[in-house]
């Protein structure tokens, strides 16, 4: 059965051995001359998603990962994913992050040097 670009399958999880998850990478493009902000959202707990939230530059992209995870049986046909885009500004006084800009999104992680501090 064919399925429209809107749409995606996850394949059956076999729960007899405990809970189990499946996930589908799908992209974001963007057609704005303007940078954007999403946020994917999904009324169902079994769905989640990485990024959730992040920055899309002027006609850029973004892959996210939805993760399926259940510990008991569910259908979630027919069920939607919001996907909210507001357009944004960057400040001019935002050089630190002007390397980010159009790529941030919340899966980014930063790290540091411990000090000595931080040891004792």
């Amino acid at each position: 059965e064919a399925i429209s670009q809107n749409e995606f399958r996850f394949p059956e999880i076999n729960l007899a051995d405990g809970p189990g998850k499946s996930t589908h990478t799908i992209m974001l493009k963007s057609r704005s001359s303007y940078p954007l902000k999403f946020q994917l959202a999904s009324t169902e707990q079994v769905l989640s998603f990485s990024p959730s939230v992040g920055h899309l530059g002027a006609n850029g992209f973004k892959e996210v990962v939805v993760t399926f995870a259940a510990s008991e049986p569910v259908k979630l046909e027919g069920k939607e994913i919001t996907c909210s885009l507001t357009r944004i500004e960057y400040s001019q006084e935002d050089t630190g992050g002007a390397s980010l800009r159009g790529q941030w999104d919340d899966s980014m992680k930063s790290y540091r040097k411990a000090t000595a501090e931080d040891i004792s």
